[in-house]
């Protein structure tokens, strides 16, 4: 088959390059779906943060508004420090029912 390539006009080495474009190929699907891979790790280990650190906001809240209820400019700077915010969520769609045949 070497020989039929070569015959229109392709380079004599032209089989030995497709078979390493398509080895490299192979190697950045292997990597890309590694690194997706990864990336849902690490989304997950956020949220696990996330929840952490809110239960820590939780306690903390109860100790700042204890110790500052006479003092509300501090309480409302404890309040606004403490807040984490999200980024907002988009609703999901709702799947359209199908139409019955007429």
């Amino acid at each position: 088959m070497r020989a039929q390539f070569v015959a229109y006009e392709l380079p004599a080495d032209f089989v030995a390059s497709l078979r390493a474009d398509r080895t490299a190929i192979a190697d950045a699907n292997k990597l890309n779906q590694s690194e997706v891979q990864d990336g849902v790790g690490n989304t997950k280990l956020i949220d696990e943060l996330l929840g952490e650190i809110n239960d820590v906001i939780g306690g903390l809240d109860a100790i700042i508004f204890n110790k500052c209820t006479r003092q509300p400019e501090k309480l409302r700077a404890w309040q606004s420090a403490s807040h984490v915010e999200r980024a907002p969520q988009r609703n999901k769609k709702p799947t359209p029912t199908p139409t019955p045949p007429a």
